[in-house]
């Protein structure tokens, strides 16, 4: 047993020395937030900076993939901790650059939890990676809902080859980011270790992120979320004909503005005894959305409807008043018996 911690404690010590290593890596600004990001980005117009950690320290990186350690082969999982505080994550960017022996994509995922499946991933291709330097470069996510002031991390890793490898730069600054740190798996993402962690007690880190630190070296990568705050989409205009017959189908129309831009679904009551339309959709924000309705018994009603967003947000109702009348004319039917009777007299007379 005591061989076997040793073992993991030696092999724990590598890997995390491994972002003293510059090799051929010649990061010169201890300061990278204006460094070239050197992939094409389509982001959310409304998405902003949220989380950040921009402070490299020459030679400092994890690696990601098939890192050459003497005389040990692992494919190497690297990650970051981070607490958001926008519930939109949109997109992220991370000072990386490659081996140049590197062929196959990096992949960065979100977790709730470092052992777990992916809340969302992007694979990018090595093309758009810097050889043998650092550059940001951007995943460009699929809006994905996460809950504001929990731990997430963002996971890093690509195919397992020889001599397949990514470096993301860091530094071992315990001030730099404070609301996470540094993690590094040996054994592709199915335990994980960092800095804080004491290895001569456990591998166990208790200090990442929080106070009192109790060592001095713990990491932080480079990196910057981007996200907004969600909003609820307003409430449905309606439209259609106010006033009807019974048992005529009437086609009305409903359109949604979502803040964001997101798509919605459509929740819709008639008013009668008829069952509600639940939750049809999607719909784009914005798009006319005609549905119909027929009313078997006459009266006045009141349309409703209202919408929620592809994150559960929901808005509020929008109504229209309705009138749907007799489908005969009393007028008419008096007037008629009234002139057949005066034919029946004057015939009598």
């Amino acid at each position: 047993m005591k061989d076997k911690i040793l073992i993991y404690a030696l092999a724990t010590i590598l890997l995390l020395s491994a972002t003293s290593i510059s090799l051929a890596y010649n990061q010169q600004q201890n300061n990278v937030n204006n460094n070239e990001q050197i992939q094409p980005s389509n982001p959310q117009s409304m998405d902003e900076v949220d989380q950040s950690q921009n402070i490299s320290v020459e030679g400092m990186f994890l690696p990601a993939g098939r890192f050459p350690l003497p005389d040990l082969v692992y494919n190497i999982y690297s990650a970051q901790s981070f607490i958001p505080t926008r519930n939109i994550l949109s997109r992220i960017e991370l000072y990386v650059g490659k081996n140049s022996t590197t062929t196959y994509p990096l992949t960065v995922a979100i977790r709730d939890n470092l052992s777990q499946e992916n809340i969302v991933e992007l694979s990018v291709p090595p093309d758009y990676f810097v050889t043998e330097n650092f550059s940001w470069v951007e995943w460009n996510l699929s809006d994905t809902a996460l809950i504001t002031g929990s731990t997430y991390y963002m996971v890093a890793y690509t195919q397992n080859v020889t001599d397949n490898w990514y470096a993301w730069a860091g530094n071992n600054d315990r001030y730099s980011y404070p609301h996470g740190c540094a993690w590094v798996s040996i054994d592709e993402g199915g335990t994980w270790t960092n800095d804080s962690a004491n290895e001569q007690i456990h591998p166990v880190p208790q200090w990442c992120g929080t106070t009192p630190h109790t060592r001095t070296n713990e990491s932080d990568q480079c990196f910057k979320t981007y996200g907004y705050d969600n909003l609820p989409p307003e409430a449905p205009d309606i439209s259609g004909k106010i006033k009807g017959k019974v048992g005529v189908e009437y086609t009305y129309t409903f359109t949604v503005i979502d803040p964001n831009n997101n798509d919605i679904y459509l929740y819709i009551n008639w008013g009668d005894s008829c069952p509600a339309i639940n939750w049809t959709g999607p719909y784009t924000s914005g798009e006319p959305i005609n549905l119909s309705h027929t009313y078997e018994q006459k009266g006045d009603y009141t349309i409703g409807a209202k919408a929620r967003d592809i994150f559960d947000e929901e808005g509020p109702w929008g109504y229209l008043e309705i009138s749907i009348p007799t489908t005969y004319n009393i007028g008419i039917s008096q007037s008629l018996i009234l002139k057949a009777l005066m034919r029946i007299l004057n015939i009598l007379g």
